[in-house]
C-alpha cells in the first residue's frame, strides 16, 4: 500500500504527470506527496489540480520551489 511518494527534483514529463494524476484520482492510501523542485507545464499543473480535487486521502502536499513552464 503506497502511503508516501517523493518525486522531488525530478522532471515530470507529460506522461508522468498523466500517470501521477491517475494515481491521485484512484489511490485511497496515498497520504503524503512531495513534488517540490519540479517543472510543470501549465496543462500538467491543471491535470494535477483536477486530480487533487478528487482525492480524499492526501494529507500532505509539498509543492515548494515549483517552476511552471508557460505554454506558447
Amino acid at each position: 500500500m503506497l502511503k508516501n511518494l517523493n518525486v522531488a527534483m525530478n522532471g515530470i514529463s507529460d506522461h508522468g504527470c498523466t500517470a501521477l494524476s491517475h494515481l491521485l484520482q484512484n489511490n485511497d492510501s496515498l497520504t503524503h506527496l512531495n513534488i517540490s523542485n519540479t517543472r510543470l507545464r501549465d496543462k500538467d499543473a491543471v491535470k494535477l489540480v483536477s486530480a487533487l480535487l478528487k482525492n480524499e486521502s492526501l494529507r500532505s502536499l509539498n509543492v515548494s520551489i515549483m517552476m511552471y513552464i508557460a505554454e506558447q
